[in-house]
């Protein structure tokens, strides 16, 4: 029961909120120019996103080849079956995740996704990058990265209002207003957001049905400087103030009586977790003589959230969890880019100073069924130091070569402490030092300016930490893991078609692997070895035609397949598995109508393979395929537009995480992914 409980701490909010947003095209290639980039994975190339299903990023994965959204638990998204947080379902600080999040080139850690994910709302450019990231603005990342950039200030007084509502209580709607304080040099913008749900589970016990409901209120300000409006300088300024209460878990019960789908708990302590956020930002990117670049990146942020829930997932035991998670976060990236005759050079540094914090005090465990009174919280404080340079040269016409390396050290010192019942308090402690040369070398062959075909060979790395057992009070540390990764890819953009093709092969030695440490409570008391080694490969297709100035076609497809070599989890020789949340197929298709006249259509499909929650167990926690239909229609004149949405169309029926508590008394929970969703909207610029 109590694994139970804390198993959902991870939850994100409920998504019953399930709509659309004004029109929007997500572009997929590099700001410079539409050639793809050799010295990273081909990006996402993303059709207009109208039909949606959470108003979030996690809709970006539906089209992307390998993507897959919607763990709570383990990581909110995958990217060729890796989780950006953890591959194996366990509580973390969120300090080291796998793949990074940038949004305007700062990081987001995965409990600011999880309790805020960035909306789409004001998204102006999104690009998903697969595969070893040593070049970001951010921290090194073994799997991937989603890049995040939201709609600078312009020099326009322009503004926009936007609205809408559908079942299950739910309202979201936005505005923002673009000023000219100086002209040609400095301009405002300020955006509003907000958001709210009754959500779509229902509780049974004494504390009333609106399990899930949330509100959320995201407010930010953006100042653009031009240095020189005839040059092309720019400097950004951003503050965001982000608000959350609520419901994050939401999770549902399967029993006897009542089925997964029915989307029914029955607790006493339904959830309450609120937040706030703060963040700060100042980017520059400057010219300087002889044709370089300067690029600063700097970024402040602070979150701050409470948790209460019930520990043992019912009504019929008192046990509860009363917590807090809290995180400090500097970052700084400066680089300096330039270009000379046939070669292009980048040279770059990054620095992070972070704290994070986290804590429960409740009752619950042995002896039932009173329980025991318990207090435990731990810290851990990190400092990143990376210095990386890339070269891309054309050795001959037509062909480059792009080496790189990134020198990459990271400290981390956590410590930790914990009080059970009659027990004496226990305290813990652990601190490691990593450094680690990470290379990357791409040779690829450009037949003309919108064209590429070429291979590419990275060094996967993801540094060493300590892990902490919650109650027992007890910390390990654990070493890195490494690996390689090959990479084939080709592209091409015409005025009406752009299609991208990749394949890739990685392994990984050294893996990170949680089990259950000996006398602690199973699934809670979790501490980390490097036990396992793994293998993946996989192709993905992804294309966009634009048949006509009103109707455009675009797709993708993904296949994956991943294994671990060996692997022990406890008693379990999970060797050969798959890895969880990693389907063997993905696909979507999308059709964008408009008409002259104003009226305007687009239907959205996306596919998901069946797979599983948790590695130690995955016949008990199955999640089955995603079959996910969404559809738009409205009419646009003038300053004005109206529309109608639906969401999961087919109402299918699918889990975005389960767990097996059955071994500890409980029952298989989880949280059921949305059902069908109606609503209208409204948009209004001026």
């Amino acid at each position: 029961p109590l694994a139970c409980g804390l198993a959902f701490i991870g939850f994100v909010r409920p998504t019953a909120a399930e709509t659309t947003l004004p029109q929007m095209t997500v572009v997929a290639d590099r700001q410079e120019n539409r050639v793809p980039d050799a010295s990273s994975p081909l990006p996402l190339l993303s059709p207009e996103i109208e039909p949606s299903n959470s108003g979030d990023f996690q809709d970006l994965l539906a089209v992307s080849p390998g993507g897959y959204a919607g763990n709570p638990v383990s990581g909110q998204f995958s990217l060729r079956g890796v989780n950006n947080e953890n591959i194996f379902s366990i509580l973390t600080m969120g300090s080291n995740p796998l793949i990074a999040v940038l949004e305007n080139g700062v990081p987001l850690s995965p409990t600011t996704l999880r309790y805020m994910p960035p909306p789409l709302w004001g998204l102006e450019q999104a690009v998903v990058l697969n595969g070893p990231q040593i070049h970001l603005s951010g921290p090194n990342a073994l799997a991937g990265a989603l890049l995040l950039d939201y709609a600078a200030p312009s020099q326009t007084n322009q503004g926009k209002l936007w609205f809408e509502a559908a079942t299950y209580g739910s309202f979201r709607g936005g505005i923002s207003q673009n000023l000219v304080l100086i002209p040609d040099r400095l301009a405002l913008n300020v955006l509003s957001f907000h958001e709210e749900s009754d959500g779509y589970e229902t509780n049974e016990g004494p504390k009333g049905d609106e399990t899930g409901a949330y509100e959320r209120d995201r407010n930010e300000i953006r100042l653009r400087w031009l240095p020189d409006p005839s040059g092309d300088g720019k400097v950004d300024f951003s503050l965001i103030h982000d608000r959350h209460r609520g419901n994050l878990l939401g999770y549902v019960r399967e029993t006897a009586d009542d089925s997964f789908f029915d989307r029914k708990q029955k607790t006493d302590v339904p959830g309450e977790f609120p937040a706030d956020r703060w963040a700060g930002s100042l980017q520059a990117d400057l010219p300087l003589p002889d044709g370089m670049r300067l690029k600063s990146t700097t970024g402040y942020q602070r979150f701050d959230g409470q948790s209460l829930f019930d520990l043992d997932g019912s009504d019929l035991l008192r046990w509860y969890a009363d917590g807090f998670i809290d995180e400090e976060r500097f970052t700084q990236h400066l680089a300096l880019e330039g270009e000379k005759g046939n070669v292009r050079w980048r040279i770059g540094g990054y620095y992070e100073d972070s704290k994070y914090s986290r804590g429960y005090s409740g009752r619950g465990g042995p002896p039932a069924p009173a329980g025991s009174p318990y207090e435990n919280q731990a810290t851990e404080d990190v400092t990143i130091a990376a210095v990386d340079g890339r070269l891309d040269w054309e050795f001959t016409s037509r062909w480059h070569l792009i080496s790189g390396i990134r020198l990459n050290h990271e400290d981390r010192e956590l410590t930790n402490q914990s009080k059970f019942g009659p027990f004496p308090l226990v305290r813990g402690s652990g601190e490691t030092s990593d450094f680690a040369p990470l290379p990357q070398t791409a040779i690829e062959w450009r037949p003309d300016e919108r064209s590429v075909i070429g291979a590419k060979i990275s060094r996967a790395y993801r540094a060493g930490g300590i892990s902490h057992a919650l109650n027992l009070g007890t910390s390990r540390t654990y070493e890195e893991e490494d690996g390689w990764e090959l990479e084939t890819f080709a592209g091409t953009s015409t005025e009406k078609f752009d299609f991208r093709a990749s394949a890739f092969h990685a392994h990984l030695d050294n893996m990170q692997v949680a089990y259950d440490a000996p006398g602690g409570f199973p699934g809670i008391d979790m501490l980390i070895t490097n036990a396992a080694d793994s293998h993946r490969y996989g192709a993905g297709l992804e294309g966009r035609w634009r048949a006509t100035p009103e109707f455009s076609v675009s797709g993708s497809l993904g296949w994956l397949h991943t294994h671990f070599g060996d692997l022990e989890i406890g008693s379990i020789d999970a060797s050969g598995y798959s890895f969880p949340n990693a389907p063997e197929w993905t696909a979507s298709l999308g059709l964008n109508y408009e008409h002259p006249s104003g009226f305007y259509g687009s239907v959205l499909f996306s596919y998901a393979d069946a797979t599983f929650s948790r590695a130690d167990n995955p016949d008990t926690t199955p999640l089955e395929t995603r079959k996910l239909l969404s559809a738009r229609l409205g009419y646009r004149w003038s300053h004005y537009g109206v529309y109608v949405f639906g969401t999961n169309l087919l109402d299918d029926e699918y889990a975005l995480y389960r767990v097996d508590n059955t071994a500890t008394g409980g029952s298989i929970n989880g949280k059921a992914g949305p059902p069908r969703v109606f609503g209208i909207g409204c948009e209004i610029h001026w």
